[in-house]
């Protein structure tokens, strides 16, 4: 019982990051687009 709170908060601390990296590599994947269309 007491180990189900801790691994609770690093499934949410994981989840965090995970979305913290998707929200970077998206905004990374919009500034490549918009480069690219500037350039064509």
């Amino acid at each position: 019982m007491r180990e189900q709170p801790d691994s609770r908060a690093l499934l949410i601390v994981n989840l965090r990051s995970a979305t913290k990296l998707k929200v970077i590599y998206f905004i990374m994947l919009v500034m490549f687009f918009e480069s690219v269309r500037i350039s064509l």
